[in-house]
């Protein structure tokens, strides 16, 4: 497993932005008062993040509307690629 090298943010680009999203727009934003609360904030930020934002990395698409886009692709490509005629 490679780790990031302290002082070089830049070993992982990826995990440095999202940090700062979570950070800039949960964390910073709210005062949590209990461990639970804290909880079950993150675990709704990290819903919408996951499956309700468009990302710009999928083309403006959720990662649900995505995944929806890829498999219909996929399954097209696997129907034309049989060999053989299904009874």
């Amino acid at each position: 497993m490679k780790f990031t090298r302290p002082g070089k943010p830049n070993d992982n680009a990826y995990i440095e932005s999202f940090n700062g999203r979570l950070r800039d727009e949960c964390l910073s934003e709210t005062q949590f008062l209990t461990l639970i609360e804290a909880q079950i904030i993150i675990e709704a930020w990290r819903k919408d993040y996951n499956e309700e934002r468009p990302h710009g990395s999928l083309d403006g698409l959720t990662p649900s509307e995505f995944a929806e886009q890829h498999t219909t692709m996929l399954n097209k490509l696997t129907v034309r690629k049989l060999p053989f005629r299904l009874v």
